[in-house]
């Protein structure tokens, strides 16, 4: 009995560390559409630093903790201002203060262009319309999804709110050969298929060179 009660406080134990390090340290999160192809892929499986942007109250704190402020070009893992229950992924363009404007899909900040390398325009032909120029307010970002002609981003649903940060995409844990659909599931059972049919297919459409690698 002695030996029972030893393992389920360990149990105990191992469950509050793993609640505290989700709730507090590090998120899982997946990507699910291709708005930020080619950086992140539907499928690939993030591991999200939730301290980096954490607020710290004084300089002591900032220095000794791993945490750093939001720059332009972050990658960020947000809860989405039209409903909180769902989180997205972007990268930013704007910070506060910043006149930002969009022409033929790429983005220019202060009147200078500065889309880099990771800028595609996949999916569709179609290229959204011109944006702006807008001045990005205080505690509030632009962001956009690298895949400029497939991505919901402020150029759509308006400025997000800094209070609104995950944090910051840490590495790619796992990645996966994946549709959009696939992360749409209808009822609990497509789901629990899905699960099932996933567990099988992993050595075949795992894509194995992603993995442990660093977004950025």
């Amino acid at each position: 009995m002695k030996k029972f009660a030893k393992y389920l406080e360990i149990a105990a134990d191992t469950l509050l560390f793993v609640f505290f390090v989700q709730a507090f340290v590090v998120q899982a999160f997946v990507v699910p559409t291709s708005s930020m192809e080619d950086t992140l892929l539907i499928g690939d499986h993030l591991l999200v630093n939730k301290l980096y942007y954490a607020p710290c109250s004084t300089g002591f704190e900032r220095f000794i903790l791993p945490v750093g402020k939001v720059r332009r070009g972050d990658i960020v893992v947000f809860k989405f201002p039209k409903d909180p229950r769902f989180d997205y992924v972007k990268r930013v363009i704007g910070l506060p203060g910043d006149i930002v404007e969009v022409k033929d899909g790429h983005a220019y900040v202060n009147g200078r262009m500065i889309d880099g390398s990771y800028v595609r325009f996949k999916s569709t032909p179609y290229i959204p319309p011109d944006f702006g120029p807008v001045v990005v307010p205080q505690n509030h970002l632009f962001v956009m999804g690298d895949n400029r002609n497939n991505s919901y981003d402020s150029r759509f649903w308006g400025f997000l709110p800094m209070d609104h940060l995950r944090g910051r995409p840490w590495v790619i844990y796992w990645s996966i050969k994946a549709s959009t659909k696939e992360y749409a599931y209808p009822t609990i059972f497509h789901w629990l298929w899905g699960v099932v049919k996933s567990i099988f297919e992993v050595p075949f459409r795992t894509r194995w060179k992603r993995l442990l690698t660093i977004p950025h």
